[in-house]
């Protein structure tokens, strides 16, 4: 592309965007589903994430007859958690691979939102979304990263679109579907959602084949 006077290139047009978005559609329709299977992780493991952020204070206080504070301190734990353990869960989905890494953490964030409905105690569940703090860094941190390095430089800024899309989309139907599902089922039924698209998210990563770091010859 030629570059203005000032040295800065010429703004995208509205047709070259629409353009761009539609070669994306494709890839993820593509014969090699990676894209899609990886868009769908990302969209079940938000909803499963979103479902217990919005409603885990309310949880606390009609289920586990703690206080909403209380309720809020145990988020607090888990975000804790999960910002110091992003400074190292990167290193370890390069290491060790980052496919791996992810279902290693929806297995770990799994298991902690089961084991959480044996307790009722505030400092046993704070231990537990402790760990699991850890298991969604180890998804999180290394989900956009395999997203952007399925594609070219040229389409980076497209597929980062659709790791937001997914994302932003799982936010939108989390309150009315687990809404229903606690008014049908009692606010027990808050980890079991959650969990159910923690484990529908590990199932799509295995049809995940692409993603991974390209580790340079040399």
């Amino acid at each position: 592309e030629e570059e203005d006077r000032e040295g800065k290139k010429p703004a995208v047009s509205f047709r070259e965007s629409l353009s761009v978005f539609y070669e994306n559609i494709k890839d993820v329709f593509s014969r090699d589903k990676s894209l899609l299977f990886i868009l769908l992780s990302i969209f079940f493991w938000f909803v499963g994430f979103n479902s217990i952020e919005t409603f885990f204070t309310s949880y606390a206080k009609f289920y586990l007859g703690i206080k909403e504070s209380t309720g809020a301190l145990v988020l607090g734990v888990f975000s804790l958690s999960f910002m110091v353990s992003a400074l190292v869960t990167g290193y370890i989905g390069a290491k060790r691979g980052r496919n791996k890494t992810i279902r290693a953490g929806l297995l770990i964030i799994t298991v902690i939102m089961i084991a959480s409905m044996l307790f009722r105690n505030f400092i046993y569940i704070a231990i537990l979304f402790l760990i699991g703090g850890f298991g969604w860094a180890l998804i999180n941190v290394n989900s956009l990263p395999m997203v952007v390095d399925m594609t070219t430089l040229k389409k980076v800024g497209g597929y980062t679109g659709l790791y937001y899309f997914f994302s932003q989309a799982a936010n939108i139907i989390v309150p009315p579907l687990s809404g229903i599902s606690i008014d049908l089922f009692g606010y027990p039924s808050l980890m079991v959602f959650a969990s159910s698209f923690f484990i529908l998210s590990f199932i799509t990563m295995h049809f995940v084949r692409r993603g991974e770091i390209v580790k340079e010859k040399g």
